[in-house]
């Protein structure tokens, strides 16, 4: 396939923004190293890697045009004119990808200072999707817009709030645009009185006129255990995060950013060590993994448990969800707390194929000082762990998790 499928530096999830600019302000000096994570056991047809090589090659040219950055100014008033001017500059560089495929295996490496190399995962992983179904000649059914429409009224049938976060495993970029406008017409939008708040895809919002949406992910959180340790790496994620966007110290707050990542360690880790002072700043605990009604009921317990009424905050909930699961869970804790559901491949790759499982995640920080240090993610489910394997079993130790997983 030579016909260019990344056409915009948009076509990314808004977090890598806010995460890019918290590194671009905290940690310009900071290096980082991703791996290529294929759960799924995908097997990949000869010559794929080479035509993956050719795609992140006719990246290089991408850049924030005038109309781009305007968008972000006019939407993401928390991205700072500093930032943007970087932006504005910023180019990929395909130098700092490693492709290589043996037989039906393939190996994707990503090296280079952190503040540059943070823009790759998500559209590197979109790339893979769709080069993927292209290239084994797959195709959507006919059937698959009716389904998203459906399921957009379903969620506003029950009143549960949906984030759209189907980019990085999307079926194609048609695929997702089409869903997108399907959910914009049945599921509503917030201010007319539906239930999508939002996509985390920024330029399909800026397409569709939506508010980009999204704050942190596991890497942010895993970059600062490279930094301060695996014992401090939840809170000093969210002390940074909260200065540069949620007031803390005085600075501009933007409420919409106020989501922390509850399960890069582990929930009963970050939830035991969640003080009274962050949990003020943020307003939704995301729950990415393990059974969501169990990890809700503990966040609502802790919030409680702080003296924090836990119907002023909210949890969101990302995890592989489905339409059905969520309408349940939203069921489950009305009343109870505030909830959102951030909703992937269920909406953008229902399309009658096999949906990959696929992910690419932070493997080591090198700090200012040259020292390299390997990082993981344990996850609240087995099987999700990821990173170096000593990393994985050192953090075990710190969190005192040996033996239990």
């Amino acid at each position: 396939m030579n016909e260019r499928i990344i056409n915009s530096i948009l076509w990314t999830d808004l977090y890598k923004l806010t995460m890019g600019q918290g590194v671009f302000h905290r940690y310009p000096g900071v290096g980082a190293s991703y791996e290529f994570i294929n759960r799924g056991k995908h097997k990949y047809p000869k010559g794929f890697g080479e035509k993956l090589k050719n795609q992140v090659g006719m990246m290089s040219d991408l850049s924030l045009s005038t109309s781009d950055r305007k968008f972000l100014e006019d939407k993401c008033p928390y991205l700072a004119e500093d930032y943007l001017d970087f932006l504005s500059v910023y180019r990929f560089d395909p130098n700092e990808v490693n492709i290589k495929q043996e037989g039906g295996g393939l190996d994707i490496d990503i090296k280079g200072p952190w503040a540059r190399t943070i823009y790759w995962e998500v559209p590197l992983m979109a790339l893979v999707c769709e080069l993927y179904y292209t290239e084994t000649n797959q195709t959507p059914d006919a059937g698959y817009i009716l389904r998203a429409r459906q399921k957009g009224e379903m969620l506003r049938s029950a009143q549960a709030l949906l984030l759209e976060f189907g980019t990085r495993r999307a079926f194609s970029h048609k695929v997702h645009r089409n869903v997108l406008e399907a959910l914009i017409a049945t599921a509503g939008l917030l201010q007319d009185g539906g239930v999508l708040l939002g996509t985390s895809n920024i330029a399909l919002a800026k397409e569709f006129n939506l508010n980009p949406s999204g704050t942190y992910a596991h890497e942010w959180v895993m970059g600062h255990a490279a930094i301060f340790g695996n014992l401090n790496a939840n809170e000093k994620a969210m002390e940074v995060w909260a200065r540069e966007y949620l007031g803390f110290d005085g600075g501009i707050a933007y409420p919409k950013l106020g989501t922390a990542l509850i399960d890069t360690y582990t929930a009963e880790s970050f939830l035991h060590d969640l003080t009274l002072k962050m949990a003020k700043y943020f307003t939704f605990f995301r729950q990415d993994s393990g059974d969501p009604i169990e990890k809700g009921i503990k966040v609502v317990q802790r919030l409680a448990g702080l003296g924090i009424d836990p119907k002023s905050k909210g949890v969101a909930f990302t995890d592989g969800l489905n339409i059905p699961r969520a309408i349940k869970i939203n069921e489950y804790f009305k009343g109870s707390t505030q909830r959102v559901f951030g909703i992937g491949g269920d909406l953008t790759n229902d399309v009658g194929v096999q949906a990959m499982n696929i992910v690419i995640k932070a493997y080591s920080f090198i700090l200012p000082d040259g020292h390299k240090v390997q990082v993981c993610k344990l996850s609240d489910d087995r099987g999700k762990e990821s990173g170096d394997p000593k990393a994985i079993e050192q953090a075990k130790i710190d969190f005192g998790l040996q033996g239990k997983r």
